[in-house]
């Protein structure tokens, strides 16, 4: 016995998606202020980062013709939205556009992070190499 389950997509479900990514990205930066980094270049990275990530499948969802699936969704939602913006509401509700969105937030911000640390080793060392070599003097 086989069940067809069919996602409905609803107009407000995006907002609520668009919502956990904004707080995800508040968040992380907090945790950039934590780190003790640049919180408006850890933002920018992070939007940054989060729209490449978002780039190709926005891309291609908005093109998007969802034929009779459009059809259904308009008719129960009761709105005229596109069938774009239901691919894409569907991507961030049951597809991978909230992990695409956290992902590319996050990865930016490890290698802010990364390059902080060595800049501040690098720093480190050659503070204590000019205090033994005055110390020495």
């Amino acid at each position: 016995m086989a069940t067809l389950a069919l996602y409905l997509a609803k107009p407000e479900q995006l907002s609520v998606s668009v919502g956990l990514i904004t707080l995800a990205y508040v968040v992380l930066c907090f945790c950039a202020w934590r780190l003790k980094l640049s919180v408006p270049v850890a933002a920018m990275l992070m939007a940054g980062g989060c729209d490449l990530a978002l780039l190709p499948d926005l891309r291609a969802a908005a093109g998007e013709d969802l034929g009779q699936y459009g059809d259904i969704v308009r008719k129960e939602s009761r709105t005229q939205h596109s069938d774009a913006f239901f691919a894409i509401t569907t991507d961030f509700c049951v597809g991978r556009g909230q992990l695409v969105a956290l992902a590319g937030m996050s990865i930016p911000l490890l290698v802010h992070a990364g390059f902080a640390a060595a800049r501040d080793s690098i720093l480190r060392r050659r503070n204590s190499a000019v205090a033994l070599r005055d110390r020495s003097s």
